[in-house]
């Protein structure tokens, strides 16, 4: 193969990668911003089963209450949150999905759901894990329902 085919095959190639990178994603970064009137319960789609479980049967109680909001995380696809969730919770305006996966990177979740909420004016957060998932969320339950 000649030189100048040769660069041309590998410049061709190289744009190709290039090309294929950027359509993966949508240049959009969402930011994901909690208000002091909500109290929020992220989700991690992926992680100890038992504990999501319990978060999601408490989305789907409360899903009209207008005091909790709840953030779907750790997700490949959209199409995951709703297999998971079923359609009717997926569509409503309680739920928000973290399609960039921000409160994992930000720390604020790991393989447990977290409370979010607002104290004196601070960000503050409970994993609950196995051992305080119960109490915590009956807790929650006095507060939203107040």
């Amino acid at each position: 193969m000649s030189k100048v085919l040769r660069f041309f095959s590998l410049t061709i190639f190289y744009y190709a990668i290039i090309l294929l990178l950027s359509s993966c994603s949508n240049g959009k970064q969402e930011t994901i911003e909690f208000e002091s009137k909500y109290h929020y319960l992220v989700i991690p789609v992926h992680g100890c089963p038992g504990c999501i479980q319990k978060a999601k049967s408490h989305a789907e109680e409360h899903l009209y209450s207008e005091r909790i909001k709840y953030i779907f995380t750790d997700f490949t696809t959209e199409k995951d949150v709703r297999l998971s969730i079923g359609s009717q919770l997926f569509k409503s305006d309680r739920i928000i999905l973290d399609r960039s996966n921000q409160l994992i990177d930000d720390g604020f979740t790991s393989s447990y759901p977290t409370l979010v909420f607002t104290e004196k004016g601070k960000l503050k957060k409970i994993i609950l894990s196995p051992d305080v998932i119960d109490d915590k969320l009956k807790k929650l339950n006095i507060i939203i329902t107040r």
